[in-house]
């Protein structure tokens, strides 16, 4: 395959590798490490929390922590901490890198497509000014 190739593409390969290479970097050192505490997508769950603790804090006027499970441990205080909260903030999560990811490859594509477009612009108007008399 690589041996069909002209001139102005096997330059655009080495570029469109180089490219890759600097945008890996890029997403790498730019990915996201810092999201909402209370994204939009959990604030039903939030909420939800937040009137089940009242109730707790109505049957109970001075309510401590207790464990749900062993191991899991949930603040009332806190509602932020309950297990069906994490659950929805860490899809939340997920869903903000694959998006991040996505966008960095659309960048790429998009970058790689135009310098093949250049490419073969400038190939095409330098043929223009080559043709062969006859």
């Amino acid at each position: 395959m690589f041996n069909k190739l002209n001139g102005w593409q096997r330059l655009w390969v080495v570029v469109s590798v180089t490219l890759f290479i600097g945008f890996a970097v890029y997403a790498t050192l730019k990915f996201p490490t810092q999201f909402a505490a209370y994204p939009e997508e959990c604030k039903k769950i939030a909420i939800d929390v937040e009137k089940e603790l009242h109730e707790l804090h109505k049957s109970y006027p001075n309510p401590r922590p207790h464990y749900m499970l062993p191991g899991e441990f949930f603040d009332p205080d806190a509602p932020d901490s309950d297990p069906r909260f994490i659950a929805c903030r860490e899809k939340v999560i997920l869903k903000e890198k694959i998006v991040f990811v996505v966008k960095i490859f659309v960048v790429w594509l998009a970058t790689i497509a135009f310098i093949y477009g250049a490419g073969y612009s400038v190939a095409w108007i330098r043929r223009g000014f080559h043709q062969k008399k006859g």
